[in-house]
């Protein structure tokens, strides 16, 4: 019998799962007493976490449906290095834009974003590709996967701030997993991995299976192949959480949803510094 988890890495399904979590993250939102409440871990207030994820998706349908000049995006971040140097100066700039704090609109902002994005991918195929606001270029099926995770993660810390209930299945990581390993070389810390040349093969449980090679501040990822120099096991939950930063490697590690072994079985510890959030 086959245990491996259904990744439903369709398009279709991606946006189904979007539609979900942008409505739980809304029902957290609306049910809110006062939006100003810190997040834990984060410099945002509930209020602006949900400006950001109502934004962040907007700006992606946008994107898909031809209605945003990315480029206009671009050159407003033209300061920065990196494209996560880039999401942080034009995150900076939707709370500048969007002063809304009503938890009520907010949390319609977010399911309306939700629903504009999953009607934009209507009329692309999943392997078109399109530049982003922050200068990526990424396929479609990358783009909702990386949405998903946008919803998941922030519907998180929003769920944090309030004490809320919240879940991310393993199959719902797995598919944000998918989307974040294939633009994870332009991710690489430059500084982190100028020295670095190693490999790596990242295996999820009951999930597929990647390779990561990382060769003095440049990566490629694919399938897994061949002998790598560290291999890591984990849980995708887990993975996904401590990927983002919102939870400890080391709390994953003491509890086995982290594994690293083979030839060079240390490099598992560092492995997380090589790369900027998304």
């Amino acid at each position: 019998m086959n245990n491996r988890l259904e990744t439903r890495t369709s398009l279709s399904e991606t946006c189904n799962a979007i539609l979900d979590a942008a409505r739980r993250a809304a029902d957290v939102v609306r049910a809110s007493a006062d939006v100003s409440v810190r997040v834990p871990g984060l410099d945002w207030t509930l209020g602006e976490a949900a400006v950001h994820l109502a934004a962040e998706t907007r700006e992606y349908a946008e994107t898909l449906a031809g209605d945003l000049d990315v480029d206009e995006y671009v050159q407003s971040a033209s300061n920065a290095a990196t494209p996560a140097e880039r999401s942080a100066v034009l995150n900076a700039q939707q709370l500048e834009r969007n002063r809304e704090r009503d938890p009520v609109t907010l949390a319609a902002a977010v399911e309306s974003a939700a629903q504009a994005f999953v009607a934009a991918t209507a009329t692309r195929q999943a392997a078109d590709r399109v530049r982003t606001t922050n200068g990526l270029d990424m396929n479609v099926d990358s783009m909702a996967k990386v949405i998903l995770g946008e919803q998941l993660i922030h519907g998180l810390d929003m769920a944090r701030a309030t004490k809320a209930a919240w879940r991310i299945s393993p199959e719902d990581a797995l598919r944000v997993i998918d989307g974040v390993v294939t633009i994870a070389p332009n991710y690489l810390d430059p500084v982190a991995s100028r020295d670095v040349t190693a490999s790596y093969e990242l295996r999820f449980r009951r999930g597929p299976a990647y390779r990561l090679d990382v060769d003095r501040g440049t990566a490629t990822v694919g399938p897994a192949s061949g002998r790598a120099d560290c291999t890591i096991i984990a849980d995708p939950v887990a993975f996904l959480l401590v990927g983002f930063g919102r939870s400890s490697q080391w709390a994953a590690i003491m509890r086995g949803r982290l594994i690293a072994f083979g030839r060079k079985p240390w490099l598992g510890f560092t492995f997380g510094k090589l790369l900027t959030s998304v």
